[in-house]
């Protein structure tokens, strides 16, 4: 039923996730899995690889048997979470912002200074750090 749900979506990458009104939780706990396929679903199996019309037909317990989704479960192994990553990152950036300075003004003439940085050195290649000492000099 999945696989029939996902190839009678489109493939639309534009919407985001499911809208589900929180009033409506009962609902959602007796709705059966394949009744939450979107076109998102569908768009983001296609964005690693996996075009589902190749599952159809298949029986679901066999599906460890078909390459195209070895090869979508290896790509989905590699996914990191990005809110952890992101969340985990801002207070970091947070936490050392408010170690520099308190002062808003300082802040903004730092984050002046590491712009200007950047662009005098794109990276951190020898080849990168030698032209921007030549270039105080």
């Amino acid at each position: 039923m999945m696989v029939e749900a996902m190839i009678a979506a489109s493939s639309d990458a534009s919407v985001r996730g499911i809208k589900f009104p929180p009033a409506n939780v009962e609902q959602l706990k007796r709705t059966q899995l394949h009744e939450l396929i979107s076109s998102t679903t569908t768009a983001a199996l296609l964005s690693i690889g996996l075009d589902v019309a190749l599952l159809n037909g298949i029986d679901p317990e066999n599906w460890s048997d078909c390459i195209h989704f070895q090869q979508a479960a290896n790509v989905v192994k590699c996914l990191k979470v990005i809110n952890d990553t992101a969340e985990r990152s801002i207070a970091l950036m947070t936490s050392f912002n408010q170690s520099i300075t308190k002062s808003e003004a300082e802040m903004q003439k730092l984050i002046q200074v590491v712009k200007d940085n950047w662009e005098c050195i794109p990276d951190s290649s020898k080849a990168s750090l030698a032209s921007a000492k030549m270039a105080t000099k």
